[in-house]
Parts: structure tokens; C-alpha cells; sequence
């Protein structure tokens, strides 16, 4: 089996004339026929499942070298084992264009502006209530 190493001695004086947006082309085909002879990942993960692979690429692309994140300052991407497998500045082309190729896979879309994982913080009414009556009762 022929190593990477050997691999890119080999492509290197095939590529060295393309420019930067070419290169990222070439890329993104590989990564693409890497992705027809792997297609081995939950088509429909759903549940616990599904919410744990969308964790772990949103963990691959957070931890890539920041030299490597911006490249995709202003657009939003689409992560796939670890690799963006496409981008675009509109999040919606970009969202029908990934549905439309990875058909019931998980893809997530992340902004390519982001440094880190967002985090939100979701406010219970319910827990305010129940707070509430635990605070009156206490004083009578």
C-alpha cells in the first residue's frame, strides 16, 4: 500500500501551479471520493446517537490550528469525519447542497467565525416556580 507520504511526492508537481481556491477544490474532491468508498457512518442516526456524532465534529473542528479555521472566516461550512467537505457564504445554499448529497447523514453546518463552541443557556420557567415556592414557604 502506497503511504501519504509517497502520495504527495508524487501529486506535489501536479499541484504546484494551482492557486490557493484550486487547491482547496482538489481538496475537496478527494475528501469527496474518500466519502463514496467510506459511506459507513448511521444514515439515519437519530436520538443519543445522532446528537454524539454532531458533537464529536463540532469537537474536530474547534480543535483544527486556527491557521486552518480561517480559511473559512465569513462563510459557514459542512464537517464530516473531521474534514470540511464543503463551504459556502450563504448558510441556506450551503444547507440544501448538503442535504441534497449526504441524504439522511447528520452534517453539521458551523460559521467559520466562531473560535469556539457556543454555548446557550436555556431558562426554565418551571424552575423559577418551583424556586419560588420553596423561597415562600421558607418565610411563613
Amino acid at each position: 500500500m502506497v503511504g501519504t507520504a509517497e502520495i504527495l511526492e508524487q501529486i506535489r508537481p501536479l499541484v504546484e501551479e494551482l492557486n490557493a481556491e484550486e487547491r482547496l477544490t482538489l481538496i475537496r474532491s478527494i475528501a469527496q471520493m474518500a466519502f463514496v468508498q467510506e459511506r459507513t457512518l448511521p444514515v439515519e442516526a437519530s436520538g443519543d446517537e445522532g446528537a454524539d456524532f454532531m458533537s464529536a465534529e463540532q469537537e474536530a473542528w474547534y480543535a483544527k490550528p486556527e491557521s486552518e479555521r480561517a480559511l473559512y472566516r465569513g462563510q459557514y461550512i459542512a464537517i464530516y469525519r473531521g474534514t470540511v467537505v464543503d463551504s459556502d457564504n450563504d448558510r441556506t445554499v450551503l444547507l440544501r447542497r448538503v442535504r441534497a448529497h449526504y441524504r439522511g447523514i447528520p452534517i453539521p453546518i458551523l460559521s467559520g467565525d466562531e473560535t469556539a463552541i457556543p454555548e446557550y443557556r436555556i431558562r426554565s420557567p418551571q424552575l423559577i416556580r418551583s424556586s419560588l415556592t420553596k423561597t415562600t414557604e421558607h418565610i411563613q
